[in-house]
């Protein structure tokens, strides 16, 4: 901390008058009720700089990989378009197509170990420098010791400040600034007093004995070691990491633009731009992030160390600093290891700074959290990788959710009630979605940014639920606060899993249907469809999602732990309302009865008959019991939620998870008598009790149906968003405890509401009678390239790693064929009516046997990227193959001819010709004509005419 070069001269204080009876201020409160949070933060800043240099290591040896190029090569070769849109693209994938697989089965193996080793010695220099800088600034100047008065001052002030142990004090000559600064490591401490601190001492002696007091608070709270660790990681990420990037990646992009190709390849630039720009763009981004994430971490400490320097007696009006003006110095604040003077004294007239998450801080966390999710899993291994940055993310918001909750308690107000935290933290999240950008192919924004809204409204929900989670246990013991932040991990994981393993995908389109998921329901499912193909459409495009959701483990107890957590610190804590909430759930559960109803009534008319039920009827009949209790759930959750003045998020998930478990019983009962419904049958025609039918369907029936209640907490918080730029996104405080009789029938109302909530998990949980695999849908060959000169250059590499030995086998095949075809029409011309004369069959076997090979490998072999190209090429060698295949077992030895075979087989395999060498050629053509009008020498092409 440094004082103002001109020490302030504010004006005297009025003594504070008494406060009236009753109306004393609340006891100072202990900051270390809880984490503070540095460290936690600290954490994340640690995961996103090593998530940061793991990817840009990652381009940087990219680019020196020997099988790089041949890699690409491939790619390209199968329709890769480095400028398409994202899922067109996900059909090049070597797991869907057997020829990609063999093409890149042949590239020159690169060891995978470069960049995690890379990445360790970038943590083992930081870890060499944190603990070399302590010596390094002791050495670097010339540091006198402190001795004399001055010295048994500041042991005074040690011992007021209660520090285990008295630092060494020593002085800077060269440094005339009023400032302080701490060094060194645990049991080594060094406070090192700069000269015109020494000025101070004589002109404000407050001003002195505040900076002292501010260091002596960074011992006590032990965040030196984080400073210089949090310093450490920094310098060596940005000379390590982040230089040799910048030179290296955006060199190399700047000067291929000017057509200086040092290190990149000149043939594949044109292809290789926009993946390299959406590395620097996604690497920037994140060193963006790094660079606020710790200029935030810093300045936290420091707003901590203030708060420290006043409780053990430093004036506060030395705080008391007018910040410098201009647009630079609002600009450059973010960037600023320290907080302003306005920040300062805003943390030092209300603590309320140091227990919440400041707008800045909570976006950060939302940015760096999906933003290391979706970079991390490859390298820290697929769902690990997400639970890793669920961790610090989860805990930050959630420490601060509890601290907040603790300040309010304390000081008598209302929590915040986490709305406003919840859009920044939204905001935050589509930051690091848009940093890392995987959907937008070659654009800078994915296609359907719409889909991004799935981020802040589950952010709505997350901060309010972790604040009213956090009112109810506070004050409940250190197990209680241990278990509420291990279900907010849990809850976080799942959302960061969800969305990072498939949820991200709807912003590149409906991934779904055009996989082909349309399809393949159609084929398991037939029947039924004519007429509902729209229905068809949005089953394909939405069940198979929220049927791996709701069969997937994580995601199943995240959405149990939603409800259960917060539901059971207020049935501990006794408080009045539980009542209400589960009579609305009831109702709720009422309102899923009636969709049901509509849906059997509405099928009912236009039923196929009895045997053709079990298809496509069924699988419409399911997914519309789903849209009811979907729609019953997250009504039962806003209408909850409006109705609600405190706890309104906990109400709507007790409320919306006693109408999903009301609304699945009630789906068991109805199909289990769905005979005896009269107007509302639907799959049964005889009146009986059929409970064995319909336990299965209920089983499916569960595994979409679970995920409503997240939509719940959503659409709760929707509602709710008005209010939080109305002033109120605070709640009142609490009300009073509820008597003994009622504690016991909220313990009584408490099983019921735990019997029907977990009814639907373990409905779920248990084995389905007949089942089958998960619905994977098939990889859809890519489309054309939309550039022209990017077509030109797929059909190049396709030439290149296969085209061109495919249409030299045929061109060689169809030579020797044409041989022996010649040389039999010579016999014929010399003897022609000597019918004795017979043609070597066992020689023409072998050029059908030939050819018939060279076809059939070609066919395995990668398609070529241009359909115009690609439908005659294939056509042509499907003939060839069936004509050389038909042709080698007539000229077989073992084949008794029969008259007049083998002219046929020779007239198809004449018939064969023209059309293949008509393919050969246009491809030919394409490639010798196109090719070196952009890429001159890059691929020497043979002509099929030319060789005969």
């Amino acid at each position: 901390m440094t004082t103002p070069t001109t020490p302030p001269s504010p004006p005297p204080v009025p003594p504070r008058p008494p406060e009236p009876p009753g109306c004393e201020p609340p006891p100072a409160l202990d900051l270390r009720v809880l984490p503070a949070g540095t460290t936690l933060r600290f954490g994340l800043l640690l995961l996103a700089m090593v998530t940061t240099s793991h990817h840009m290591l990652s381009t940087l040896l990219e680019l020196a990989r020997r099988g790089r190029a041949a890699e690409y090569a491939c790619r390209l070769a199968a329709g890769f378009d480095p400028d398409g849109d994202f899922l067109a693209q996900l059909g090049v994938d070597p797991a869907a197509d057997p020829a990609l697989r063999a093409c890149l089965a042949a590239v020159p193996g690169d060891p995978r170990w470069p960049v995690p080793v890379a990445t360790a010695l970038v943590l083992v220099a930081a870890a060499v420098l944190y603990l070399l800088l302590p010596r390094w600034r002791r050495r670097s100047r010339r540091l006198v010791p402190v001795d004399g008065e001055l010295r048994a001052e500041l042991l005074r002030l040690a011992e007021q400040a209660r520090l285990p142990e008295a630092p060494e004090f020593v002085v800077d000559p060269g440094r005339l600034v009023p400032g302080a600064v701490v060094f060194g490591h645990a049991r080594r401490r060094t406070v090192c007093l700069y000269a015109g601190l020494l000025v101070t001492r004589r002109t404000d002696p407050a001003g002195f004995r505040a900076v002292l007091l501010h260091e002596f608070a960074h011992i006590r709270n032990r965040d030196v070691d984080l400073g210089y660790a949090v310093t450490a990681l920094w310098r060596v990420f940005a000379l390590l990491v982040a230089l040799p990037f910048v030179v290296m990646v955006a060199g190399t992009l700047v000067g291929a633009e000017f057509g200086l190709f040092v290190g990149a390849d000149r043939v594949f630039w044109p292809a290789a731009r926009a993946p390299l720009v959406k590395q620097t763009d996604t690497a920037l981004g994140m060193g963006l992030l790094v660079v606020l994430a710790r200029a935030d971490t810093l300045r936290h400490r420091e707003l901590y160390a203030d708060a420290d320097a006043v409780a053990l007696g430093a004036d506060r009006r030395v705080w008391d600093v007018r910040d410098p003006v201009g647009t630079a110095a609002r600009l450059g604040r973010p960037w600023r290891s320290h907080p302003t003077w306005a920040q300062r004294r805003r943390a030092l007239d209300d603590p309320a700074a140091l227990f919440t998450l400041a707008p800045l801080q909570t976006f950060l966390v939302g940015a760096a959290g999906v933003a290391v999710a979706l970079l991390l899993p490859p390298f820290a291994g697929g769902t690990g990788g997400m639970w890793l940055a669920a961790l610090p993310t989860a805990l930050v918001l959630g420490v601060a959710a509890w601290r907040s909750a603790a300040y309010a308690a304390h000081r008598g107000t209302a929590a915040p009630g986490g709305l406003r935290a919840g859009l920044w933290l939204g905001a935050g999240l589509v930051a690091g979605e848009l940093v890392v950008d995987i959907t937008a192919g070659g654009g800078w924004f994915p296609e359907h940014p719409l889909a991004l809204l799935v981020l802040p409204l589950g952010a709505l929900a997350y901060v309010p639920w972790l604040v009213q989670c956090a009112r109810l246990g506070l004050g409940r013991g250190r197990a209680v606060t241990v278990a509420a932040l291990a279900g907010a991990v849990l809850v976080a994981a799942a959302g960061l899993v969800w969305w990072s393993g498939g949820g991200h995908l709807y912003t590149a389109g409906d991934f779904l249907v055009r996989g082909g998921m349309r399809e393949l329901l159609a084929e398991r499912f037939p029947g039924g469809w004519d007429g509902h193909r729209a229905e068809l459409d949005w089953i394909a495009a939405v069940m198979p999602r929220l049927g791996v959701d709701g069969g997937s483990v994580a995601f199943v107890a995240a959405a149990g732990v939603l409800w259960a957590l917060p539901y059971l610190l207020w049935l501990a804590g006794g408080h009045e309302g539980l009542g209400r909430t589960l009579r609305r759930g009831l109702l709720g559960g009422a309102l899923c009865v009636v969709g049901l109803l509509a849906v059997k009534a509405t099928l009912h008319t236009g039923r196929p008959p009895l045997g053709e039920r079990g298809t496509g009827f069924a699988l419409r009949y399911v997914s519309w019991l789903t849209v009811a209790l979907w729609g019953g759930v997250v009504v039962t959750a806003a209408v909850t939620a409006l109705a609600s003045r405190r706890l309104w998020l906990v109400r709507a998930l007790v409320a919306a998870g006693v109408a999903q478990a009301c609304g699945l019983v009630a789906a068991f009962l109805l199909m289990s008598v769905d005979g005896c419904l009269g107007p509302f049958r639907t799959m049964g025609d005889s009146c009986l009790w059929v409970p064995e039918g319909s336990w299965p369907v209920v089983q499916v029936l569960a595994g979409p149906v679970l995920p409503a209640l997240f939509g719940a907490a959503m659409a709760a918080a929707l509602v709710r968003l008005p209010l939080a730029f109305g002033g109120r996104d605070g709640e009142l405080p609490q009300g009073g405890r509820v008597a003994r009789s009622g504690v016991r029938r909220a313990v009584l109302v408490g099983v019921l509401v735990g019997a029907l909530a977990l009814g639907p998990t373990a409905v779920r949980a248990l084995p389905v009678g007949s089942g089958g695999g998960p619905l994977l849908p098939p990889a859809e060959r890519p489309a054309d390239a939309r550039s022209e000169r990017v077509r030109v250059f797929q059909l190049l590499m396709w030439y290149r790693v296969g085209g061109q030995q495919d249409t030299l086998a045929l061109i060689e095949g169809y030579q020797a064929f044409a041989a022996e075809f010649r040389e039999l029409e010579r016999v014929v011309a010399e003897h022609p009516d000597d019918e004795s004369v017979r043609f070597d069959g066992g020689r023409f076997g072998a050029a059908c046997t030939t050819l018939h090979r060279a076809a059939e490998t070609a066919l395995g072999h990668l398609h070529i990227p241009d359909s115009g190209l690609d439908g005659p090429w294939q056509a042509a060698l499907e003939r060839t193959r069936r004509a050389g295949h038909h042709c080698a077992e007539v000229m077989g030895p073992d084949h008794v001819e029969q008259p007049g075979e083998a002219d046929a087989v020779l007239e198809e395999m004449v018939g064969t010709f023209h059309p293949t060498l008509d393919a050969i050629q246009s491809v030919v053509e394409r490639v010798s004509t196109d090719g070196p009008r952009y890429w001159p020498g890059v691929v020497r092409v043979t002509d099929p005419e030319a060789s005969g």
